[in-house]
């Protein structure tokens, strides 16, 4: 089995086990969207943050190869919020079972603990990471970094 890459799949692939009773050797955990395949279908998870969930990079279209892919969503507890057919998403208004929508197409960076412990070191009190980011490597190579760009982006 891949790696399961955060605690809401960690949660999801739990809750399949016990909800669902599916086999821990029946569960696929892909690399890209959805993130399991089962005997029963598939399940892309989702964090829940505030009022928002995001959906990053291709993932609206490869859903969309999953017709009855089931959205579970995940706000820190054991048991999914909504469990729903990726169907119930209004891509129109950008809603989902009263829930806002947001795709990003900007491609993310994961940090490692390393690195996160590394830039806590660095940053300023109330700087975000991209500003620590920025700041450093604006230092480093003695330049200006626009304030529209981002710096994980520039690189």
């Amino acid at each position: 089995m891949r790696k399961i890459k955060n605690k809401a799949e960690a949660k999801a692939f739990q809750w399949l086990m016990r909800v669902k009773g599916i086999q821990e050797k029946d569960i696929i955990k892909t690399t890209k969207a959805p993130d399991f395949l089962t005997p029963i279908g598939a399940f892309e998870v989702k964090k829940l943050y505030s009022n928002t969930i995001i959906f990053y990079g291709g993932q609206i279209e490869q859903l969309s190869k999953y017709p009855s892919v089931i959205i579970l969503v995940f706000n820190g507890k054991d048991e999914p919020i909504i469990a729903a057919p990726f169907s119930d998403i209004d891509l129109q208004n950008l809603t989902f079972n009263g829930l806002r929508v947001v795709i990003e197409q900007t491609k993310m960076a994961r940090l490692t603990p390393e690195l996160t412990s590394f830039l806590k070191e660095q940053g300023i009190k109330g700087e975000s990471y991209d500003q620590t980011i920025r700041r450093l490597l604006e230092q480093a190579f003695k330049c200006s970094i626009p304030q529209s760009k981002s710096a994980i982006i520039k690189l």
